[in-house]
């Protein structure tokens, strides 16, 4: 079994740091494998939120896999810069590689930098990036591959209103050669969990789960959330953590199954290698 905890729009900067300091709290006290963080660390990619945004990621009881976000991006304010260097700052700051991948003996968790600095907010994967991907999961075809970008690659998720990024369309048709099983994403500051089929000759289907904003104060009606899950064998179980005040509390578990190529919600009280979730499903 693998446990990731999935994190997202951090926008240090503009933090709540009752929430910061309850959510590092948290993963210390019950340390997962990986800490997946889908982009957006800093507010307006200023050096002293990406030393904070560090400062966090040091404080983490384990590995962290870390894309940028369009906030990430040197600010429009600094034109040369965004053209010519624009994800310096955060090379300096997080980490020198844009396009990064953890790796164990279960688990295969592939970044994919999605932030584009032509636009505002909308991203853009390239050619190259596909093939990454597709190269790294065909290299560790036992192993369950998870694929983290900021932009959501599956367009608009649970009613919000946003756009797929360009050259998204390759990269879905690329998932069933790559054998992707999940997708993390976040961007719209919406939590969010669901199957999306791909249908590329025969039928394909991947777990996409959305994460809120884990600790900013720039709420879209939505909590500050950040999502629990594990995998187990052909099953995951996806725990939504949402800030209540002073604390995270579970919001809602759900089971997730594959069956061959497809991935289907599992009856709560199901038998299976995760069966002790007892919570309600919640689609």
């Amino acid at each position: 079994m693998r446990r990731i905890a999935h994190i997202s729009d951090l926008h240090f900067g503009k933090v709540d740091s009752l929430v910061v300091n309850a959510l590092l709290r948290e993963l210390r006290d019950d340390p997962p494998d990986v800490v997946a963080v889908s982009g957006d660390l800093t507010q307006r990619a200023k050096p002293k939120q990406f030393a904070a945004a560090r400062e966090f990621l040091s404080a983490l009881p384990c590995a962290s896999l870390v894309v940028p976000g369009n906030h990430d991006i040197a600010p429009f304010y600094a034109p040369l810069e965004r053209l010519t260097r624009p994800f310096a700052r955060y090379q300096r700051g997080i980490n020198a590689e844009l396009d990064t991948c953890y790796v164990d003996d279960e688990l295969l968790v592939v970044g994919l930098n999605s932030a584009d600095p032509l636009q505002r907010k909308e991203g853009k994967i390239r050619r190259k990036q596909v093939e990454r991907v597709c190269a790294l999961a065909r290299s560790h075809p036992r192993k369950f591959a998870v694929l983290v970008s900021h932009h959501p690659i599956v367009g608009n998720v649970a009613g919000a209103q946003g756009r797929a990024p360009w050259g998204s369309r390759p990269l879905l048709s690329a998932l069933e050669d790559a054998g992707i099983q999940l997708v993390l994403a976040g961007h719209l500051h919406e939590t969010f969990s669901g199957t999306y089929a791909v249908s590329i000759g025969a039928e394909h289907s991947v777990l996409v789960v959305q994460a809120s904003t884990a600790t900013s104060t720039r709420l879209r009606g939505h909590p500050n959330a950040y999502n629990r899950i594990c995998v187990a064998g052909d099953e995951a179980r996806v725990e939504v953590r949402i800030w209540s005040a002073s604390e995270f509390v579970t919001s809602r578990i759900t089971r997730f199954r594959w069956t061959g190529r497809s991935v289907q919600v599992v009856p709560a009280r199901a038998a299976g290698p995760l069966s002790e979730d007892v919570s309600p499903v919640a689609d």
